[in-house]
């Protein structure tokens, strides 16, 4: 049973550090390195807590839930990650993008180029 709280902890821990590096790595190589093996951490305890049984990990609520939530605040860090990366190409390549985004949503051509030439 020690084992299975171990485990919880660990993964919970490299959540938050993986919650740091989330901010950390859009200023720093070493923080988005540190980041990939953090992700590649997890995901190795991630796959031994999902052998446990159910029952293995229903005594550690507390911990499953503060799993649960720095899950989610990582996915939003990541999500926001994403938006600014496109936002900074947008906003560095827009005059040479030749898809773009209306305001319902759909995607059109901006103009002709030799990329989006048909041949």
């Amino acid at each position: 049973m020690k084992n299975v709280e171990e485990l919880l902890k660990n993964f919970l821990e490299l959540l938050k550090k993986e919650n740091r590096l989330l901010i950390e790595s859009l200023r720093s190589k070493e923080a988005s390195e540190e980041l990939l093996e953090t992700i590649k951490n997890k995901e190795q305890v991630l796959s031994e807590i999902l052998s446990l049984e159910k029952k293995d990990v229903e005594p550690f609520e507390k911990l499953l839930i503060d799993i649960e939530n720095f899950t989610q605040r990582n996915k939003i860090l990541a999500n926001g990650n994403i938006e600014f990366i496109n936002e900074v190409f947008e906003a560095i390549f827009e005059e040479n993008s030749t898809k773009q985004y209306t305001k319902d949503g759909s995607l059109e051509t901006k103009r002709e180029t030799i990329l989006n030439k048909k041949a």
